[in-house]
């Protein structure tokens, strides 16, 4: 069985309606099935919970053996590297 489906007009800027023609030809999808899949992807991504999101992560924390001790370690040094960085950037 069939799904409804509706029709929907959409105004777009031209820059955005250029670089969906690109990206439809460059993947050979039609316009309109690429417009669909970004909003499924938007509406999908909107509706997600936070666990969701953060299960692959999760999960290759575990599949890592990295302890917890560990982890927090790499997070603070890259913190600590990602300020260092940020700092040499705004220096005149």
């Amino acid at each position: 069985m069939e799904s409804a489906t509706a029709t929907l007009t959409l105004s777009l800027p031209q820059e955005l309606e250029q670089e969906l023609r690109q990206r439809a030809a460059a993947t050979g999808k039609d316009v309109n099935a690429l417009a669909l899949e970004a909003i499924e992807d938007k509406l999908r991504a909107a509706s997600m919970t936070f666990a969701q999101i953060m299960e692959p992560v999760r999960r290759e924390f575990e599949e890592s053996g990295m302890t917890e001790e560990e982890l927090d370690r790499l997070i603070k040094e890259a913190r600590e590297e990602a300020r260092q960085q940020r700092n040499r950037n705004s220096q005149p």
